[in-house]
């Protein structure tokens, strides 16, 4: 069989296929940097769940607590809140929960809006000592 004119058969098939690869990479980066945003957040919940359920426990030590699981993974801007508010008057035997909430924008490795998420948020709950 003869080979016909083919030059020029590669670099169309580059060009064609280069974006759809170019999306796949950054749509990976963009994903595991989520992924890794989200297991912050379940980090500092954790953290300031330990700390404001023990006795003698606050939440000022808890969100400090947060805030430094927070600056070791790098995330920005973290918000913590408590349900119920008041976690110093709450009796022994209260579920307590915290959320740990941080906008995706600030704590993204690519600033894109290939996935159309505005916030990490994770909660932990424990029963105050």
């Amino acid at each position: 069989m003869k080979r016909k004119n083919r030059h020029g058969v590669a670099t169309v098939e580059f060009a064609v296929m280069m974006p759809l690869i170019v999306l796949l990479v950054l749509g990976s980066i963009e994903c595991s940097g989520l992924m890794f945003a989200k297991q912050a957040m379940v980090q500092c919940a954790y953290e300031a769940a330990i700390v404001s359920t023990k006795v003698g426990g606050n939440s000022a030590n808890a969100v400090d607590a947060a805030q430094r699981v927070a600056r070791g993974r790098r995330i920005n801007n973290l918000n913590v809140t408590f349900n119920p508010s008041n976690v110093e008057s709450a009796p022994a035997g209260t579920v307590i929960t915290v959320t740990a909430t941080a906008p995706a924008v600030t704590n993204r490795y690519i600033n894109s809006n290939l996935l159309r998420v505005t916030t990490v948020t994770a909660q932990a709950t424990m029963v105050k000592e």
